[in-house]
C-alpha cells in the first residue's frame, strides 16, 4: 500500500485496500500493487521459473540430440541404398558388357559380313552391321580396319576413314585378342566392344 503522509486507511466491507488522502479532498485513491515482482521475490516463484528453465533446457537437449540420431541414421540408410544400388548398377553392366562380347565373336565368324567387308560394299556391310545391332539390341557397331580406322558405322556412315575414338579400347583388345569396356565417346556413343 502506498501512502502519503496524512492519509488514513480506509478499510471495510467491500473495500479494496483505498486510502484517503486529505489533499485530494476525501477522494478515495487505489493502492498499486506490483503482484508480479512480489511473486517473482516469493520462493514458489522462483521454483516455478528455475522448473520452466529446466524444462526448457531439458527439452531443448532431447530434440538436438534426436535431430542428430535421426540425421545419423538417415545418411547411414542412404549410402547404404547407395551402396547397393551402385554394385546392382555395375553387375548389370558387366553383364551386358558379356552379351555384347559374345554377340560380337558371334557376328565376327558371320560369313556375309565377312563377305561384305572383303569386297569393301559399305553398303552391304552397313545393313549387315545394322540388322545385328537391331538383333542384340547396341547403340551403335563399327567395323574397324586394322590399323584402328572405321569401315562402317551404324550410327554415322560419314565417318568413314576417320580413327576409332576409343584407341585404349583397341590396345587392349589386341593385347587379350578381345575387349569390351563402357565408355562415352566424343561421338556419345555409350558403349563399344572389339
Amino acid at each position: 500500500m502506498i501512502r502519503t503522509p496524512g492519509s488514513v486507511p480506509q478499510r471495510g466491507p467491500g473495500r479494496a485496500n483505498l486510502e484517503v488522502d486529505p489533499i485530494s479532498l476525501g477522494r478515495y485513491v487505489p493502492s498499486v500493487r506490483l503482484s508480479s515482482v512480489h511473486s517473482f521475490r516469493s520462493f514458489r516463484g522462483q521454483l516455478v521459473v528455475v522448473f520452466v528453465g529446466l524444462f526448457a533446457v531439458i527439452l531443448a537437449t532431447c530434440f538436438m540430440v534426436v535431430a542428430a540420431a535421426v540425421r545419423a541414421s538417415a545418411r547411414s540408410e542412404i549410402n547404404e541404398e547407395l551402396r547397393l544400388a551402385g554394385t546392382l548398377f555395375v553387375r548389370q553392366l558387366e553383364a551386358r558388357s558379356q552379351q555384347l562380347l559374345a554377340a560380337t565373336r558371334l557376328l565376327s565368324g558371320d560369313f556375309a559380313l565377312k563377305t561384305a567387308a572383303a569386297t569393301a560394299d559399305q553398303a552391304t556391310t552397313r545393313s549387315v552391321l545394322e540388322n545385328h545391332r537391331q538383333r542384340i539390341s547396341a547403340d551403335v557397331l563399327m567395323l574397324l580396319a586394322p590399323d584402328g580406322t572405321i569401315n562402317a558405322d551404324t550410327r554415322d556412315p560419314g565417318r568413314l576413314g576417320a580413327a576409332f575414338p576409343l584407341p585404349r579400347l583397341l590396345e587392349d583388345a589386341e593385347q587379350s585378342g578381345e575387349a569390351s569396356r563402357t565408355e562415352t565417346a566424343v561421338s556419345k556413343s555409350p558403349a563399344a566392344t572389339c
